[in-house]
């Protein structure tokens, strides 16, 4: 028993990968075990370790919530484990240094010395936290835009014989390519190689023509509708999406807001203009169809989160509001959260995020790069002057 296992799960953007392990994630918590998760994103390519730094921080929230006694005993073992070399993780974990306090200065070496003296010593932390909650699930998302350090962690993370009681889930899009992408499949050629590892690989492709089907069907019939029209329009939204997941519900929210489905109060069932549907110009991806979307909002909606793309896939409301110069942005946040635009990621912090990849990178490539350049300078010399040095530090980190 204890040993760590690797899941990898891989498929096109869109295929449902990240919501079928959120989904595994909601029953293991349920059973009282730990379940964390970081999110790599295409934008911070350059930002060490960032998906695993999360994961990790969000799990000293969780350990902050247990009592008094127990925090000191975590305290304890936390610090036993990093030693004299505490520092280089609460520099870059904001919630850790809350856990066990500020640590000691440590001594100048070199960066090559400082990169091995982190990697180890972030090896000591998970290694007592997977023996503090008796087994963590991590999940990193997005494998295929992480960065060499975090992969080559994650390597001598599971090839430690020390770390037990961990099972390392990732998904990665199989048709992305490029140099992290070849690195991310030498990572896992490197735990094919390791004996004492269980490694597991799954594919989530699109859904079938019978699958969308069923899927539209069991949004839509309750027992009243025509099967026959049903089943007409489940083709038509396989023909418009491939099965594509994410493009399906688009695709039905997309129609919804058109007004071609509806839900009509008087015979108390969905309804649906399919002539005017098959006339109607949908666009032939997913893509296309965010930037109709966004284009429907507000001109003062759309500016608002096409600059939450540039911040990253995850944005506080207390960022946005100051690139944006607007201290009220709450209720348009619940807004875009109704529209389907973005999910809370954190009410304590107020922390929201897109509701997928997809809308993020959609909205980022309406700006030229010359302009994302620019703005990006802005708001870093704008973010270094109106933040306090901790804030800005947790930021960069």
């Amino acid at each position: 028993g204890g040993n760590v296992e690797v899941v990898s799960i891989a498929g096109s953007a869109g295929t449902g990968k990240s919501s079928l392990v959120k989904q595994f994630g909601n029953q293991v918590t349920k059973k009282g075990r730990c379940f964390i998760c970081g999110k790599y994103d295409h934008l911070q390519h350059d930002k060490p370790y960032s998906a695993i730094l999360q994961a990790f921080d969000d799990l000293c929230v969780l350990l902050l919530r247990s009592d008094q006694s127990k925090i000191d005993h975590i305290r304890a073992i936390i610090q036993e484990a990093v030693g004299s070399e505490g520092k280089l993780l609460t520099d870059v974990m904001p919630k850790l240094r809350v856990l066990i306090g500020n640590q000691a200065k440590v001594g100048e070496v070199s960066l090559l010395e400082t990169k091995l003296q982190f990697s180890i010593v972030l090896r000591k932390f998970i290694y007592a936290a997977s023996k503090l909650v008796q087994g963590i699930v991590l999940f990193v998302d997005d494998l295929q835009w992480a960065d060499y350090e975090s992969l080559n962690l994650l390597s001598d993370c599971v090839a430690d014989k020390d770390i037990k009681y961990l099972l390392l889930v990732s998904a990665y899009r199989h048709d992305e390519g490029g140099a992290n992408f070849q690195a991310m499949m030498g990572l896992f050629d490197k735990i094919k190689d390791c004996k004492d590892i269980f490694m597991h690989n799954i594919e989530v492709k699109n859904l079938t023509k019978h699958d969308t089907a069923k899927l539209v069907n069991n949004a839509l019939s309750d027992g009243t509708v025509n099967t026959v029209e049903l089943s007409l329009l489940g083709d038509l939204v396989y023909q418009k999406t491939n099965g594509n997941a994410f493009f399906v519900v688009q695709f039905l929210i997309s129609l919804y807001g058109e007004n071609l489905l509806y839900f009509d109060w008087i015979t108390f069932r969905w309804m649906w203009n399919m002539k005017k549907i098959k006339m109607k110009n949908i666009s032939e991806n997913v893509a296309g169809l965010i930037i109709e979307k966004t284009m429907k909002l507000p001109s003062h909606v759309q500016d608002t989160l096409k600059m939450a793309s540039l911040i990253g896939n995850q944005f506080d409301l207390a960022t946005l509001e100051l690139i944006t110069c607007n201290c009220n942005l709450l209720d348009m946040m619940m807004y875009l959260t109704d529209e389907g635009m973005i999910t809370v990621a954190s009410n304590e912090e107020m922390k929201f995020c897109f509701s997928h990849d997809l809308i993020q990178q959609t909205l980022y490539s309406l700006y030229d790069a010359q302009y994302v350049e620019a703005m990006h300078l802005k708001v870093g010399r704008l973010l270094k002057t109106k933040l306090d040095k901790r804030k800005l530090e947790e930021m960069i980190y």
